[in-house]
């Protein structure tokens, strides 16, 4: 987890960080650049290393004269077209090999990956540029359709120009700004998420007839639930940038809970803690997620394991985006910002999908209500936990449960179309 928070703290200070290396290393910054957009490009093992936000953060720096704008412009082009070329040429090699050697591979997937390449292959690779993840993957998946090697190339050379240029000049021009200048956290939010939207976007539009058939009763309460515990999420992080009424409330409730500190409790609340520790639920996820497997449950599985995935790495991103302290006090010790609650998320995320995937194992009324009740009290008590133990305002333990929802009614939503998507295609044929 360590690793996993050290990136997260990277990609979202990388004017911290790039600030440093400048400084640190001087001309060898150029030489770190190059490598990181290379590897950002050339290996699909690596689709985390920043690539949007990085470029634009080094135009900002290239306006403050920190580096040299048209320098660092040739060198991320080249690095950004060789990064994609790798790419290719590793999967033309490998991928095919690779993938035959797999469980998962079927001839008539290469077949239509080939098919799709000979129509669309020049503006995938040109578009994918811009989609973070995807543009680590078009080139690989280009390389085993054996798309022609100069159009490719072509096209290549097009998408990293486009690419380099828009987001550092956008950087150089705008990166400057005062406003921009002190909210570079939140700017590199915006950045990702304005990258995600065109994928979003072709999704949907592929996708516009199936999206008609998908509102229903069942979509309408799961979309509902998403949206209410994201915008509960948004009030009170915004309450808690602004240092609104939601301080006072917070300081009010650490007040009344000192109050009721006592060495006979403080056992107990911490055993309920301990359960979502970063450990205990490593280990019950990594567990549950190979029972689904074996069950053969694999959109269950899926949907778990997305859960939890961006649960983590929303929780860890906000906590450092944020930076809130903990109380001043506290029964225990406890490591890193506040801002939201980590076990409150993670609990909530893992506890609610044991509910939804299990609560028909039970015909009983009876014990299904017993089982949905002890799991739910469960996670109130981890949640209570952290506040009673100090470690946490009530802000935090309320945001965190809130994003826990969000995360899981989100991917019940998304896998629950998909796989209604697939059944109806198959009905089809």
């Amino acid at each position: 987890m360590g690793v996993i928070s050290k990136l997260i703290d990277v990609i979202l200070n990388l004017d911290k960080y790039l600030g440093l290396i400048i400084q640190n290393y001087g001309v060898l910054t150029y030489l770190i650049l190059f490598l990181v957009v290379f590897f950002e490009t050339a290996l699909v093992l690596t689709p985390f290393l920043p690539g949007d936000s990085l470029l634009f953060i080094t135009g900002a720096f290239a306006a403050a004269g920190a580096l040299n704008l048209w320098l660092l412009v040739f060198l991320l082009i080249i690095a950004a077209v060789l990064g994609d070329t790798v790419n290719y040429w590793i999967g033309s090699f490998f991928g095919e090999r690779v993938f035959m050697k797999s469980r998962l591979f079927k001839q008539e997937y290469l077949d239509r990956t080939k098919e799709f390449y000979d129509r669309h292959g020049g503006k995938t690779v040109v578009l994918a540029r811009f989609i973070p993840i995807i543009r680590t993957f078009a080139p690989f998946v280009a390389g085993i359709s054996r798309m022609n090697y100069f159009n490719f190339l072509f096209c290549n050379v097009i998408g990293g120009v486009l690419w380099v240029m828009c987001f550092m000049l956008a950087g150089y021009y705008f990166g400057g700004i005062g406003l921009i200048k002190e909210n570079l956290t939140l700017i590199v939010f915006g950045v990702i998420f304005v990258s995600f939207i065109p994928m979003i976007a072709v999704v949907l539009k592929k996708n516009k007839d199936k999206l008609k058939t998908a509102v229903n009763k069942e979509y309408f309460y799961l979309l509902l639930l998403c949206i209410v515990s994201l915008a509960v999420f948004i009030i009170i992080a915004v309450g808690v940038v602004n240092d609104s009424w939601i301080a006072a409330l917070d300081n009010l409730v650490y007040g009344m809970v000192k109050e009721l500190w006592n060495p006979a409790v403080t056992p107990l609340m911490s055993a309920f803690t301990h359960i979502a520790d970063t450990l205990p639920i490593l280990v019950m996820a990594i567990l549950l997620f190979l029972f689904l497997m074996l069950k053969r449950r694999k959109y269950s599985a899926v949907l778990f394991a997305a859960s939890m995935i961006m649960g983590l790495l929303l929780k860890e991103g906000l906590k450092y985006a944020l930076m809130r302290e903990r109380p001043a006090e506290a029964l225990v010790q406890a490591a890193g910002y506040s801002f939201p609650s980590g076990h409150a998320t993670m609990s909530m995320i893992f506890f609610f999908l044991i509910i939804y995937l299990f609560k028909n194992e039970f015909r009983h009324a009876f014990l299904k209500g017993l089982f949905v009740l002890a799991f739910s009290l469960l996670v109130i008590m981890i949640a209570m936990s952290r506040i009673y133990l100090g470690v946490h305002w009530l802000s935090d333990v309320i945001a965190g449960i809130a994003l826990g929802l969000f995360c899981v009614s989100f991917f019940m939503v998304v896998t629950r179309f998909v796989r209604g998507a697939f059944t109806g295609k198959k009905r089809a044929e």
